[in-house]
């Protein structure tokens, strides 16, 4: 099998990264026959904030969960401890370290975690005598692995201007940025567009990058910051990083994929209610975000040439 490879990235902190990596994968999931959907996906935690990690482990006891957290850690079970192994010249057996997830949903996928040590993990590389380059390879071998054994590979990229994020991004099939519309984000993008195109000025190619609107307001008003902001953005001629559009021939704004506010899944991220209880996937969504994901997964991938 040879999969693909979906980095969600935004220097950024707070624009929706880990909310759109669940929508995503559980959009992808849901968008496949049955039949398919056994180790079709794995998600990766590469913030160590960890929430990805923390929300996917699916307990509601907060005690049990810094237990079960605790215990990844002492295990070497996080996505740094494999970049680390890597870097020392080992081939980490990727089975002994993924969490067999039943998600937030009734959709199975795999998870690589991560861990609050992961904030210091690129000093110490550094100062252990790596490269920049050296890491960047390593996270690309070590991804490549993985979508030799499943269909879609997604990484939660951190924030900030990390060795993580540019390896993750440099091995990726397709880049999605999340962009909330406000004016710290806004001022914030032409500085982030250049440092993904410069990531790649040395290489032949590049993959696909585009935007994808969370916390979609559309009720906004002419006048309101959330317009005025869209309105500039879809003003640029031959931006690097698009819209993410579904294709057809309606009015481009139209086409726009846009993930609306959405209450579940906040309260989803926080934890389920109870053990192994999780939502099914449509009633994990209000129904207006539920149109949204699957709009996401068609174009996802078409962008793909996935079906």
């Amino acid at each position: 099998m040879t999969g693909k490879i979906i980095s969600i990235v935004n220097r950024k902190g707070g624009v929706g990264k880990t909310t759109l990596t669940v929508c995503l994968v559980e959009a992808l999931l849901d968008s496949l026959d049955p039949r398919e959907r056994k180790e079709a996906a794995i998600v990766v935690d590469m913030d160590p904030q960890g929430s990805l990690t923390t929300a996917l482990f699916n307990v509601p006891d907060p005690n049990l969960r810094l237990k079960q957290l605790k215990a990844m850690s002492v295990e070497r079970r996080t996505i740094h401890h494999l970049i680390e192994e890597r870097l020392q010249g080992q081939t980490p057996n990727l089975n002994d370290v993924r969490y067999i997830s039943r998600g937030l949903t009734d959709l199975y996928y795999s998870l690589i975690g991560n861990d609050s040590d992961a904030w210091s993990a690129e000093r110490k590389f550094l100062r252990n005598g790596f490269s920049e380059q050296d890491v960047h390879k390593a996270i690309g071998a070590l991804l490549a692995d993985l979508k030799k054994q499943y269909r879609y590979v997604i990484v939660d990229c951190p924030p900030g201007q990390t060795l993580l994020a540019e390896g993750a991004v440099l091995a990726s099939d397709l880049l999605l940025c999340p962009l909330t519309p406000d004016w710290l984000a806004f001022w914030g993008m032409e500085e982030f567009e250049r440092q993904m195109l410069s990531l790649f000025e040395d290489r032949a190619a590049r993959p696909k990058a585009f935007w994808t609107v969370t916390r979609f307001n559309s009720r906004a008003g002419a006048k309101n910051p959330h317009t005025l902001i869209l309105r500039e953005l879809e003003k640029r001629a031959d931006p690097s990083i698009d819209f993410l559009r579904e294709a057809g021939s309606a009015d481009p704004i139209q086409r726009r994929i846009n993930l609306p506010e959405d209450a579940k899944i906040s309260k989803r991220l926080n934890g389920a209610s109870a053990p192994n209880k999780p939502w099914t996937f449509a009633k994990a969504y209000e129904s207006k975000t539920i149109e949204a994901v699957r709009r996401l997964a068609r174009a996802v991938r078409k962008e793909l040439n996935d079906g």
